[in-house]
């Protein structure tokens, strides 16, 4: 069985997706009222740690629907993102940063 992703509402304009596999998503989106449309900008966390990496090619996401359907029109681009392996480049990413972060604190350490 296939769990699906859902989204949590965590404030005005910003909800949060857990990707279940240890990672979050944040969607952040903005109304313009000039376009007509929202403009949605993704994050990624590791669960663990309470920081936000931006997502350079999700920076500006362009949703053309109505405040009723926003939401579940971010959950399912995320999940066809997720499905596509769009979050992969991220993932690894995140993971050699943060490898070097202890690395970093290891050397440091030492040095003290």
């Amino acid at each position: 069985m296939i769990n699906k992703l859902t989204y949590k509402k965590i404030a005005d304009s910003i909800i949060e997706i857990d990707l279940l596999n240890g990672y979050t998503v944040i969607a952040i989106y903005t109304w313009n009222k000039h376009t007509h449309d929202y403009s949605v900008q993704l994050r990624l966390k590791e669960n663990t740690i309470d920081r936000w990496d931006v997502m350079e090619k999700a920076r500006q996401l362009k949703f053309n629907c109505n405040y009723k359907v926003i939401h579940s029109a971010i959950l399912k681009h995320v999940s066809h993102l997720l499905y596509d392996g769009f979050f992969d480049y991220y993932i690894e990413r995140y993971k050699y940063e943060m490898k070097c972060f202890e690395m970093g604190d290891e050397i440091s350490c030492l040095n003290a």
